[in-house]
């Protein structure tokens, strides 16, 4: 299982020029992301988890739009992680270079987020996950998650194109798994469309139902992808300018 990791964090490794590019160019998939995340921010999260953090973008946003909340994004990719901290810095955020099913992270989190990560943990290995993430989550956690579809991971692998070096299909009934595996309920689970018709989901996983606390209020949800009002070409560009300048200046010439 160590090796299998070792070679997770290579392939993740190598995988960072492309988060960079989707940085700087844009990714609807992120931008859906970071949109579900916000809107289940409430009063009652103080600690905010990032599993599979990748380049740090999301987990910034969030840091810097809820500064009293500690947030922490962690990666099983040393590259990503080293990346992360050149690029994003806040009082409030910490990145660390972990893999939470093998390593020991203090804390019990109020909100765990999984941006397109569960689908890159083997299914072999999701038992371990869950009581991980037992572990972590406070006793009125949160857990969210976004994933893509059976349907779209199967015209990836159909496609030859777009799969990781770990893809697993993450079905309703996954969910329903893990959710009872961490003592919690599947809440909310939404198909969005980013790239093609409802191609991904969006889902939480909520300790609350059973603490007494109020629910996680997602009526102002409006998922961001393909019908979305996009930016005027002359704006992404400049967008984009800007990103690039930004990168060239954090990690230097070596990153393009």
């Amino acid at each position: 299982m160590k090796n299998e990791y070792a070679k997770t964090a290579e392939f993740y490794d190598q995988f960072n020029k492309k988060l960079v590019s989707d940085y700087i160019f844009g990714n609807a998939r992120v931008s859906a992301q970071l949109s579900f995340f916000e809107s289940i921010v409430d009063k009652n999260i103080k600690s905010i988890l990032i599993v599979g953090c990748g380049l740090g973008d999301v987990t910034y946003k969030l840091a810097q739009k809820h500064a009293s909340v500690r947030v922490i994004g962690v990666d099983i990719s040393p590259q990503n992680i080293h990346v992360a901290k050149k690029l994003f810095s806040a009082s409030n955020l910490e990145f660390r270079c972990l893999n939470i099913i093998t390593d020991k992270l203090d804390g019990a989190w109020d909100l765990i987020l999984f941006p397109d990560v569960y689908e890159h943990i083997p299914v072999a290995s999701r038992s371990l996950l869950h009581i991980s993430v037992n572990q972590l989550l406070s006793k009125h956690g949160v857990c969210a998650f976004t994933c893509p579809t059976v349907e779209h991971q199967t015209k990836l692998k159909e496609s030859g194109k777009g799969l990781q070096i770990i893809d697993e299909d993450v079905t309703l009934a996954d969910m329903d798994r893990f959710a009872l595996d961490v003592d919690a309920r599947l809440v909310f689970f939404a198909y969005i469309s980013v790239w093609s018709n409802g191609d991904y989901f969006h889902s939480l996983v909520s300790r609350r139902v059973t603490d007494g606390l109020d629910p996680v209020n997602i009526d102002n949800y409006s998922p961001v992808g393909k019908s979305c009002l996009p930016l005027s070409k002359f704006l992404v560009k400049i967008k984009q300018f800007q990103r690039r300048k930004y990168v060239a200046r954090r990690l230097g010439k070596n990153f393009r």
